[in-house]
């Protein structure tokens, strides 16, 4: 399901706050083409401001440091390199159907050398476009007919969310990252789909079922629901995910996590269900102390701590006949139960 972009600006009023929400809300590859789709769903002003934070969003993910640009003048991210090395200055557009003028980021990154903010002989200007047109041929042609083979590159939006797709899925380091950037070859996605091919009938292989699902300590279901409030919480604080599944949706926090149920009780029409037997989540926006609003789904939800949220997972997950699956561990801390120990929680309510 594509993220609504335009009740997102309608909730959101703030640059600073979008970005927030974006570094909040977006951890891989999955949700950033969810909310990425979601912006190249209209024509209005707005949505190629959603594109624009939404690659420098994917840049943070690809490891680089991201000055994220203004919306209506200067170039719109820089990258730059974690050694400082290297730096990438972005321009997106949302497509190709108007003449892309070459000068515009050329001087942005003349004068970014000029200023020592990059160091333009190691430095690259990146277009990233989110509806080309046919094989980015135009911009392609233009760039090497104007000699600037050395300098630009172009790649799309899903080229871009490819290549985090490899970095996640391959365990791409940054500097493996870079090498999708090389000296000789304008269209960077051209490299990254050859990979993406050559990867395609030779998937990353998954661990064994018994060794991915593997911990120190299993939480079940029975255990958890036989221990009162103050143990569970006793149990479950100071813990972090590693990795983790409401039914097929991913999520990397706890957070997400209560989100990712929320979001499939919408998807299955079920959302008024869920609010009417949860306390913790609720239609539209409550204003509510703690509470946070997620404007793609219209619903808020209670930020709760862990042992609530475990509560909430079951709860959702009974109604929904879906499944719980939780990889993680408990930090080393003195208050935690078990410091440095990892943790499954496996419940399964599908078969009920």
């Amino acid at each position: 399901m594509a993220l609504n972009p335009v009740k997102m600006m309608d909730y959101i009023k703030e640059q600073e706050d979008f970005r927030s929400f974006l570094r909040d809300n977006i951890h891989d590859a999955s949700i950033a083409r969810e909310i990425k789709d979601g912006a190249l769903q209209g024509e209005d002003s707005k949505y190629s401001f959603f594109l624009q934070d939404i690659v420098n969003r994917i840049g943070e993910l690809l490891g680089f440091e991201v000055q994220y640009g203004e919306y209506r003048k200067g170039q719109d991210g820089i990258w730059i390199s974690p050694t400082k090395e290297r730096a990438l200055v972005v321009e997106t557009k949302t497509s190709t159907t108007y003449k892309i003028s070459l000068g515009d980021l050329l001087g942005y990154m003349s004068e970014l050398g000029e200023q020592e903010v990059i160091k333009q002989n190691l430095s690259l200007g990146l277009y990233v476009i989110g509806k080309p047109d046919e094989d980015l041929s135009n911009l392609k042609n233009s760039i090497k007919g104007g000699g600037h083979q050395g300098q630009l590159r172009v790649i799309t939006a899903d080229g871009l969310l490819d290549l985090l797709e490899l970095k996640e899925m391959r365990g791409l380091g940054h500097e493996g990252v870079l090498t999708f950037f090389p000296t000789d070859l304008v269209d960077a996605g051209e490299l990254i789909t050859r990979v993406r091919d050559l990867f395609s009938g030779d998937p990353k292989p998954e661990p064994e079922k018994d060794q991915k699902s593997k911990a120190d300590i299993e939480v079940s279901l029975e255990k958890f629901r036989s221990i009162d409030t103050e143990k569970q919480r006793e149990l479950m604080r100071y813990t972090k995910i590693e990795e983790a599944y409401f039914g097929e949706k991913p999520a990397p926090n706890w957070k997400q996590l209560v989100y990712r149920a929320a979001q499939a009780g919408v998807e299955a029409g079920r959302g008024k269900e869920l609010a009417g037997e949860l306390g913790s989540f609720e239609s539209g926006e409550t204003g509510k102390e703690r509470w946070n609003y997620y404007p793609d789904i219209d619903y808020s939800i209670d930020g709760m701590n862990v042992q609530r949220v475990c509560n909430h997972l079951i709860g959702a997950a009974r109604i929904l006949k879906s499944k719980v699956w939780v990889k993680f561990y408990w930090k080393e801390d003195e208050h935690a139960k078990y410091p440095g120990k990892t943790g499954l929680i496996d419940w399964d309510f599908r078969e009920e």
